[in-house]
């Protein structure tokens, strides 16, 4: 067996790269709710060359229990480096989790990490514990077992965490956390074992300022500090003169990051980040300023990238440039995902497109081929994706049409068989959750049929 090796990535704009694919990739899972549950293999390759491997298994449910990470060893043969092992219980909660890192010298597992976690009847965590074995069956072996208890008021509210380090021959040490709330179980105040303080301080229901201090000999100090307005953090300040500011839009989607430190008794912004979103929610351009000072002074370093979107609500392109100061260096890469009829991704490329060679390439493989159909061309959908209402447009009669809509797996979802009054033909899509699907329209024309999302 082999551990991953390092890629050599010996570039200037490599940290850069591993951003865009990370955001990509982060895209690519969580839009449109896209469900992975038949994904079994994702392989991933640098200049054509396989690097690393990662397979899946699912229970009854659909739910992922168990992942696997390989490097690539030599022509057909994978080294295990890593394992992932999950359980639930009948209310989908996480009650067991487990990873195993594997020595590159053999087939044995150097580190295992397992946490067993119990529920309360309100569904809350009541116990979890975790055991670490360390170099097993090697002469330095190690074994430690830690767990936490939570304990909650008559609200439901959690008080105390009892922090357990478990020894081996018995008995345990405890320290404990106490956690002071309002009615409606907000946390006020937060102690972790009597020298590290949490205090929140609220100027509305969604909005409040947490501080986090040190507690040594009766003196404190502070750590840092998180504000939120409507929920979301707007700045946090870290000790070492260090300061982050969140901008939003209406939709809660970050337009503005803004990065500063504490210069000669000065706030100085030394990154900018600018977010821009189309009317879907969409991110469809990221701009990045970095520099000593990038509000008085050229930036040393920029980026931009721009994101296209497929009719699934997923990118389907992507493309980036980095240039430095003085725009001696500069590159630019795109990135292609193709999909199945159903929404899921098949493959991931990166282009550098200062040359035309491929840099990257993920390929996802499936347990079974897709089902649904290819959309007619004689209909269209609008807006798609959209948040509520559906239009459609066909470019043959519609005589006593049926609607009738499906999940990716084929599930009928509803039938709408009266649509003579309807010009056009509008859906109202309220009671569904975000996701894609599968309309189909009967008439005596024959069947049609088209693909929407819904956010």
């Amino acid at each position: 067996m082999r551990v991953q090796k390092k890629l050599p990535l010996n570039c200037l704009n490599c940290h850069m790269l591993w951003r865009i694919l990370l955001v990509i990739q982060l895209l690519l899972i969580s839009s449109s709710g896209m469900a992975q549950s038949n994904l079994i293999v994702e392989e991933f390759f640098y200049r054509e060359i396989p690097r690393s491997r990662r397979t899946f298994q699912y229970d009854a449910q659909g739910r992922e229990v168990g992942s696997k990470y390989y490097s690539y060893v030599g022509p057909g043969e994978w080294g295990l480096y890593l394992s992932i092992e999950k359980r639930f219980d009948n209310a989908g909660n996480v009650i067991f989790f487990s990873n195993t890192h594997w020595k590159y010298s053999d087939d044995s597992a150097y580190y295992h990490t397992e946490t067993n976690t119990l529920y309360n009847d309100a569904g809350k965590i009541a116990e979890e514990t975790t055991s670490f074995h360390y170099d097993i069956s090697g002469p330095q072996e190690r074994k430690n077992k830690t767990g936490n208890i939570y304990l909650y008021n008559e609200l439901g509210c959690l008080t105390t965490i009892l922090n357990r380090t478990y020894f081996e021959e018995g008995g345990y040490y405890e320290t404990s956390d106490t956690n002071e709330t309002d009615a409606t179980c907000r946390p006020l105040k937060r102690t972790y074992g009597g020298n590290y303080v949490t205090i929140w301080t609220y100027t509305s229901i969604n909005s409040y300022t947490e501080r986090s201090y040190t507690i040594d000999n009766g003196d404190s100090t502070l750590q840092g500090e998180k504000s939120y307005v409507n929920n979301l953090v707007t700045e946090v300040i870290y000790p070492g003169g260090e300061r982050t500011n969140y901008t939003y839009n209406q939709q809660g989607k970050t337009t503005e990051i803004k990065r500063f430190r504490w210069v000669n008794s000065i706030w100085v912004m030394n990154e900018l980040t600018i977010n821009t979103y189309n009317e879907f929610d969409q991110l469809i351009s990221q701009q990045l300023l970095a520099g000593p000072n990038v509000v008085s002074e050229p930036p040393l370093y920029t980026s931009y990238t721009t994101y296209e979107y497929n009719e699934f609500g997923s990118v389907k392109y992507s493309e980036s440039e980095w240039i430095d100061a003085n725009g001696i260096y500069s590159s630019k890469a795109g990135a292609t995902t193709t999909f199945r009829c159903d929404g899921k991704p098949l493959t991931w490329v990166s282009i550098d497109l200062n040359n035309g060679t491929e840099t990257y390439r993920i390929v996802y493989y499936y347990s079974s081929s897709a089902t649904c159909e290819e959309p007619s061309a004689n209909i269209s959908l609008f807006p798609n994706p959209t948040f509520r209402f559906l239009k459609i447009n066909s470019k043959e009669p519609l005589q006593n049409a049926i609607l009738k809509i499906y999940n990716t797996s084929g599930q009928l979802l509803s039938v709408i068989s009266d649509t003579k009054k309807m010009s056009p033909i509008e859906v109202d899509l309220e009671n569904f959750i975000p996701g894609i699907y599968i309309l189909k329209i009967e008439s005596t024309g024959g069947v049609i049929s088209g693909r929407f999302v819904k956010k």
